[in-house]
């Protein structure tokens, strides 16, 4: 702690020695103890002080350091010390708990991204349902409103059978070959929508494969170019590592298509030693410092705790007008 004392003119009489380990005593002695605290503190720390000299009795504040000792913060104890019935100076203890300030202030934000996610999440499952209830009403309730159909006709021409006794056996096989049809449809609509959900192509090809995948999708629905370069011929990770750096890629494009305004944008993956290098660029209108460290900025907050899942380093940085390029690296062994 660092402890010296002051008259009533807030002048500094006396300083211990982890003052002296930072000031030259000839230069702090006499000093108006306001130098030592920031300007737009000044008021509200000179009326306390004004309070402990009248009434007497000790009290404590926190306060931010000056420019000669810029970004700590300090709690400070006020203590009196009377002669006469009178307070004729302070003793002032300070300590630094600056480390507990920032150590609060990071936890702070850690909440608020943990929050932003949670409430990211449950927009992304509801999004999902939103789609999934689509796309059951739209295509699959259609076609199975078809193929219910051609089975009534089936029943009709069967009926007619019974009565004639004479089957018109190509209606019959166009009926079947309707329902054939149909049936087909509906299946490849369940993968279709089962893939969209859940991308088979990264079980069964891999990361590479399922990286080109998305690359080329993404360019049918937005129009937007997406270059992919990985360097390795085959890239062998665990399930849950492939599964972490496909879904951030996914959710990077999605970013650059939401956000950017960009006509190109390019995927890069390089395995380096025992790190993979990961690097999402486009040639939008680059990202501001304030949409980066913004907790509300909710796909970026997908993407930090991804990366941050599997200990993972990642960088954004934005020019105007020129792009945004997103690097991470993340060990190989977890």
């Amino acid at each position: 702690s660092v402890i010296f004392t002051i008259d009533k003119q807030f002048a500094m009489t006396g300083i211990n020695r982890s003052f002296i380990n930072r000031y030259n005593s000839d230069e702090i002695i006499g000093m108006n103890a306001f130098e030592l605290i920031q300007e737009d503190e000044q008021t509200r720390v000179k009326e306390i002080i004004d309070r402990v000299f009248s009434d007497k009795q000790a009290e404590s504040f926190t306060v931010r350091s000056s420019e000669v000792d810029p970004g700590r913060f300090y709690t400070v104890q006020a203590v009196p010390f009377i002669r006469n019935s009178a307070a004729e100076g302070l003793t002032l203890i300070a300590t630094d708990i600056t480390d507990k300030i920032l150590a609060e202030e990071r936890l702070k934000e850690t909440n608020q991204r943990l929050h932003a996610l949670a409430a990211h999440l449950q927009t992304i499952r509801e999004e999902e349902r939103t789609m999934i209830s689509r796309e059951i009403h739209d295509q699959l309730g259609q076609e199975l409103t078809a193929l219910k159909m051609d089975i009534a006709f089936l029943s009709r021409q069967i009926d007619k059978v019974k009565l004639s006794g004479k089957p018109d056996w190509n209606e019959l096989q166009d009926g079947l070959k309707s329902m054939s049809d149909i049936t087909d449809q509906t299946i490849n609509s369940v993968r279709r929508i089962a893939r969209e959900l859940r991308p088979d192509v990264l079980d069964k090809l891999g990361l590479k494969d399922a990286i080109e995948w998305q690359a080329e999708e993404f360019t049918k629905r937005t129009g937007i170019d997406c270059i992919v370069s990985i360097s390795q011929s085959e890239l062998n990770f665990k399930h849950e590592l492939e599964n972490t750096v496909f879904r951030i890629v996914q959710e990077s494009l999605t970013n650059v298509a939401r956000h950017s305004g960009a006509s190109r944008s390019k995927v890069g993956l390089s395995v380096n030693g025992s790190s993979i290098y990961l690097t999402i660029e486009d040639n939008g209108r680059g990202i501001t410092p304030e949409e980066i460290d913004n907790a509300k900025s909710l796909g970026l907050v997908g993407i930090k705790e991804r990366a941050y899942s599997v200990n993972g380093k990642l960088t954004i940085n934005g020019q105007k007008d020129k792009g945004t390029i997103l690097k991470i690296i993340i060990p190989i062994e977890q």
